[in-house]
């Protein structure tokens, strides 16, 4: 016992000593009068505090209390509004076998202070154990579990489970030197839910509970490649039909880059200015090219995907942001003002539509292939009769420039992207009336729409945001750095563009938390 006191006394003298010049507060409180005027009269000096205590104290009724203080080490800890009827001290959040300060200050009306008396309180342990579990799911077979505990009384943990909606059950005891388990008998038809129950003596402590359940309808990161630029810009992305490559265009150093999506392997086709269009046939036997904004390569050219051969090469007259086959491959629409087709692979202008100077940021055929739907830095959204070359009808309600525009499946519907306003619109295609207005945040890139009518909508920033074909937001994915997209429906890949980079979501069973 005598070795105990002197213990507390050293300790009290040296975190005395090393306070004195770190807080003001405690010379005032250790060299002021104590006229017990106001005393703290339990608990005494030096006691143990479990958990908390609550402080009994004295406050002389002449004194007209306008505020009353705590001080924890001499430094404020909470207020009162006059004298309160209780106080506690709480030990959450302070270090086990530390020992702390504890002092009142009461106001009064007429600006003065009163301090009480200081007591020394130990922390000895905190009686209930804060557990708290964390998952992490290594395969699909098992999830592991980790957990930390604030006391140094536990003797064993209980792993408990349940399944779905049911009661839970214990799956393991574990030994309290052991915080961590891995779940090996977990089964992806069902949803899990763990807890971990500490126990010491008589007590009992439960963690947070966390949720996990496996998913399969939502797209997750599968892999990622380099375009092979050495200086990284933005373009457009296209995939082959039977998604083995992707191709990419270069706006600020030109060139096209084909990268093989099962190796890795990069081919690099060259060309001076930027290159800015870029479409797939659908035999995915050639692909199209489009120029930038000089005389010399404003024009389109046509090469063939296996071989990498040029086969033709068009003078389009325009810069080519975007470009689109008809169904049947044998006609190419150059999407610029005006917008030009041309015959493939003789490269003859057909005819000419529009001309209104607007820059084409997004261009769909219909699928009998007469007609057009473009989008662009005219604000509005054109839809055009091919053989006739006019206009059928202009959609308005984006608030700035078009990125991008698709027709649902059965194109009774038009879903355009505002690259200004950052704004979904789902149109209805004959009375031209807003169906639905979805606010995403981000300036939109790139819409691609599923055969089941869900659309895949590609933001700035590396968003990609589906949608059910209503237009309910079904999943977003946060990436980084997109200015372009594209979808594979047969193998259900979704390949995004930007800085260099191009990344691949693919549905892929998974384990999710469910419950943070």
């Amino acid at each position: 016992m005598i070795k105990k006191l002197l213990l507390i006394l050293v300790l009290s003298g040296t975190f005395i000593a090393g306070c004195r010049k770190e807080y003001n507060y405690y010379s005032t409180v250790m060299n002021s009068e104590k006229d017990s005027l106001v005393m703290i009269t339990y608990p005494h000096d030096s006691t143990v505090v479990i958990d908390s205590v609550q402080l009994h104290f004295r406050v002389d009724s002449s004194l007209h209390v306008i505020r009353t203080e705590l001080y924890t080490d001499f430094q404020f800890t909470r207020g009162y509004d006059k004298v309160p009827s209780a106080i506690w001290f709480s030990a959450a959040g302070l270090a086990i076998g530390t020992s702390h300060y504890v002092s009142l200050k009461v106001r009064t009306w007429d600006g003065k202070e009163y301090n009480s008396n200081v007591i020394l309180l130990l922390i000895h342990y905190l009686s209930k154990p804060i557990l708290n579990l964390t998952v992490s799911v290594a395969q699909k077979s098992s999830v592991g579990l980790d957990w930390y505990d604030n006391s140094c009384k536990i003797t064993g943990y209980h792993i408990l489970r349940k399944e779905g909606g049911g009661e839970f059950l214990t799956i393991a005891d574990i030994p309290g030197s052991i915080t961590f388990y891995t779940d090996a008998t977990i089964d992806t038809t069902k949803s899990y839910t763990y807890e971990v129950e500490g126990y010491y003596e008589t007590e009992t402590s439960l963690s947070n509970p966390k949720g996990i359940a496996f998913i399969t309808d939502k797209y997750i990161f599968y892999t990622s490649f380099t375009s092979g630029s050495q200086q990284p810009g933005d373009g457009k992305i296209v995939l082959t039909p039977d998604a083995g490559k992707a191709l990419m265009t270069n706006y600020y150093n030109g060139n096209v880059y084909m990268v093989d999506l099962a190796t890795g392997h990069r081919n690099t086709i060259p060309w001076s200015y930027g290159t800015l269009g870029l479409t797939m046939s659908h035999s995915g036997n050639i692909f199209a090219v489009g120029g930038s904004a000089s005389e010399n390569y404003e024009k389109v050219e046509i090469w063939d995907l296996n071989s990498l051969s040029l086969i033709l090469t068009i003078p389009a007259g325009v810069a080519t942001w975007e470009l689109a086959f008809n169904q049947t491959d044998d006609q190419l629409m150059v999407g610029g003002s005006p917008i030009r087709l041309f015959t493939i692979p003789g490269g003859d202008l057909v005819k000419s539509v529009g001309g209104s100077g607007a820059f084409i940021r997004g261009m769909q055929y219909s699928r009998d292939g007469t007609k057009l739907l473009t989008g662009g830095n005219n604000d509005t959204v054109d839809l055009w009769d091919i053989p006739t070359a006019t206009l059928v009808r202009s959609y308005s309600g984006n608030g700035g420039h078009v990125g991008a525009v698709a027709f649902n499946p059965d194109e009774t519907q038009l879903i355009t992207g505002s690259y200004e306003d950052t704004t979904l619109i789902i149109f209805d295609k004959i009375s031209g009336g807003i169906l639905k207005s979805i606010h995403v945040g981000q300036d939109i890139h790139s819409i691609r729409v599923k055969s089941n009518g869900e659309i895949i909508v590609g933001c700035n920033g590396g968003k990609v945001i589906v949608l059910s074909p209503d237009g309910q937001i079904i999943q977003t994915y946060n990436g980084s750095g997109l200015y372009s997209l594209d979808y594979n429906e047969s193998h259900d890949l979704i390949a995004t563009y930007g800085d260099g980079n191009v990344t691949l979501l693919k549905k892929i069973g998974h384990w999710e938390i469910t419950t943070k």
